[in-house]
Order: C-alpha cells, then sequence, then structure tokens
C-alpha cells in the first residue's frame, strides 16, 4: 500500500514538472514571438525612414535642377 502510494506521488510530481516545463517553454516561446514582432517593426520602420529620405533628396534635388534650368533659360 506505502508502494502504491510512493508510486502515485512520484507520477504526479513528474507531471508537476512536466506541466511546469512545458509552461516554461510556452514562455520563452511568447518572448521570442514578440522579440521578432520587435525585430520586424524596427526593420519597417527603418525601411520607411529610408525611402522617406530618398524621396525627399529626389524632390529636392529636381528643385534644384528646375531653378538651374529656369535660370540658364534666362540668362
Amino acid at each position: 500500500m506505502v508502494a502504491l502510494l510512493a508510486v502515485a506521488l512520484e507520477k504526479a510530481v513528474e507531471a508537476q514538472e512536466a506541466e511546469e516545463e512545458q509552461a516554461e517553454v510556452q514562455a520563452e516561446e511568447e518572448q521570442a514571438g514578440e522579440e521578432w514582432a520587435d525585430t520586424v517593426w524596427d526593420l519597417a520602420v527603418s525601411a520607411f525612414v529610408r525611402i522617406a529620405g530618398i524621396v525627399f533628396l529626389t524632390a529636392e534635388a529636381f528643385r534644384a535642377h528646375r531653378k538651374y534650368a529656369q535660370s540658364a533659360e534666362r540668362g
């Protein structure tokens, strides 16, 4: 009878440990998912800033070229 209780207790402890380990793994996976989302967001923002910079510089170059062309026509 005592042996059966000891086995049952051991099985319960093993089940509890397995459940705790599964919870830890799930928490690590959620954290990795959040880190991945942060990385993707950072890359998206960086790409947007770079594209905006390129558009701005292109517009400035076009304006400067247009002013230069107009002044060349006049003078």
